[in-house]
């Protein structure tokens, strides 16, 4: 599910995702997800129990980085 500008869920949506919700949209795993945010890949807030939590914002600019790597990637083979 990509959440965008245009999406339907965007305006409803809420700015905070929490690993689950952030996996679902970029469509892959939660452990993926926590990766990342280990790596420093996926900027994330932790709360003080240490749960993530995700800003919509870096998730949609994590997608759209991603897109345009799959798209260059494409045209390279």
């Amino acid at each position: 599910m990509e959440l965008s500008p245009s999406s339907p869920h965007s305006d409803s949506s809420p700015k905070i995702l929490t690993t689950g919700e952030a996996s679902r949209a970029l469509g892959m795993s939660p452990d993926r997800v926590r990766q990342l945010e280990r790596c420093g890949v996926l900027p994330a807030i932790r709360t003080e129990t240490g749960v993530r939590l995700f800003e919509r914002a870096t998730i949609e600019q994590f997608q759209r980085t991603r897109a345009g790597k799959t798209r260059w990637r494409a045209r390279q083979k």
